[in-house]
């Protein structure tokens, strides 16, 4: 077969196969009487050889290594061991380095997603980062509320000192606005909130503590 054929045949472009023919990896082809490459099944098992080692990313140099073994069975092999465990080395180096690779491209956002949070100033929306594996999240903002800090201690204040949850959104919406929407349910929460708090600072250990008694 001539060399456009040995291209087509293995996958491989006439000048890379040219390229092998000059580093001596692949034989001399014979030549027609018209002085045409002629290329035979020896010639495509080498080829599809060197293809499956270079898509190992191995050089050319430790492909050489391989075919002089190929070429002589009965050599010692001890040189392709060295060739093939300094290869594996490589290839398991190269595995950390993709998946240390693919880690930070998880952690990478992805987008933004609209957050509307009310505050003291008001309702802000904010655009918080999507990442697809990551712990990342705003500091100013809390996972899982719709409410500032401030605007919390506020509704719990009132809460506590009696004043009713009506009162307390028509208080808040006087300050913020009409506009602002806020349910009975986050003053409740906001009042359990610092119930929590008082009841943690109460029961707290006191431990040892020192008495000075004047007379």
């Amino acid at each position: 077969m001539q060399i456009g054929a040995l291209a087509r045949q293995t996958g491989c472009p006439i000048q890379t196969i040219r390229f092998y023919e000059q580093e001596g990896l692949l034989p001399p082809p014979s030549r027609s009487a018209g002085n045409f490459r002629l290329y035979g099944d020896a010639h495509v098992e080498r080829l599809l050889f060197i293809r499956r080692c270079r898509s190992l990313d191995m050089t050319l140099d430790e492909i050489r290594v391989l075919l002089r073994l190929k070429n002589v069975p009965t050599q010692d092999c001890s040189e392709v061991n060295r060739v093939l465990e300094a290869h594996i080395e490589q290839v398991a180096v190269r595995i950390q380095e993709l998946s240390a690779l693919e880690q930070r491209r998880r952690d990478y956002a992805n987008g933004y997603k609209p957050k509307t949070v009310l505050t003291r100033l008001g309702e802000l929306t904010f655009q918080v980062p999507q990442v697809r594996c990551g712990d990342f999240y705003p500091s100013a903002l809390e996972k899982g509320t719709r409410t500032d800090q401030a605007v919390h201690l506020a509704l719990a204040e009132m809460y506590v000192q009696g004043v009713s949850t009506r009162r307390v959104i028509e208080v808040l919406q006087r300050l913020l606005g009409p506009e602002i929407s806020l349910s009975t349910a986050q003053v409740s929460r906001a009042a359990a909130r610092l119930d929590e708090g008082l009841a943690a600072w109460r029961e707290r250990p006191l431990g040892e503590v020192p008495y000075l008694f004047l007379d």
